[in-house]
């Protein structure tokens, strides 16, 4: 079959034609491909502004719990809650102090100056702390994910029970 388009252009349809058989090959391949990688996907822990599994919020302990399989990422987790502790510690009273003293001197009043400074920088301390908590948090997350795919994917091989060769692939 002929189709004139034009009077230059010819396209002949086929069955030598293997465009079409090309195209469908290497959609297939590429959903293959993907389609493992897709469906193969695990629950991951990730952190943002507090810790989820999927869309369910955890709290710290529930987090800390799931975390505990690995020791490297509870390491940091671990800091990381210690840093939260001291942002508060530290963070909230000292905000508290300079906004009394900075409303005090805008009211009219006289305020002292070394409260003022003093609580400037615990308050400074207490956002540093609790960045590099979050930041704690963070890390110790991508290294449970990064250990738990390590650990879910596997090719192992040897001797089987009656003797023979075999091999396993876990996901």
């Amino acid at each position: 079959m002929k189709i004139l388009v034009g009077e230059k252009q010819k396209i002949t349809l086929t069955s030598k034609n293997n465009f079409m058989k090309r195209v469908t090959f290497n959609l297939l391949f590429f959903f293959l491909l993907t389609g493992g990688s897709i469906f193969a996907q695990t629950d991951s822990l990730r952190y943002l502004n507090g810790f989820w599994l999927d869309s369910q919020k955890l709290s710290n302990a529930a987090a800390k719990e799931m975390i505990t399989e690995n020791a490297a990422a509870l390491k940091v987790f671990n800091k990381g809650r210690t840093m939260e502790v001291i942002c508060y510690v530290v963070g909230y009273p000292s905000a508290f102090i300079f906004g009394y003293d900075l409303g005090t001197r805008l009211g009219g009043g006289t305020g002292n100056n070394t409260v003022l400074l003093a609580s400037g920088i615990g308050t400074a301390v207490g956002l540093i702390f609790g960045i590099a908590a979050e930041n704690n948090y963070k890390k110790s997350v991508i290294i449970y994910n990064s250990r738990q795919k390590e650990a879910t994917s596997q090719l192992s091989f040897g001797v089987t029970e009656s003797g023979g060769l075999g091999f396993v692939y876990r996901l």
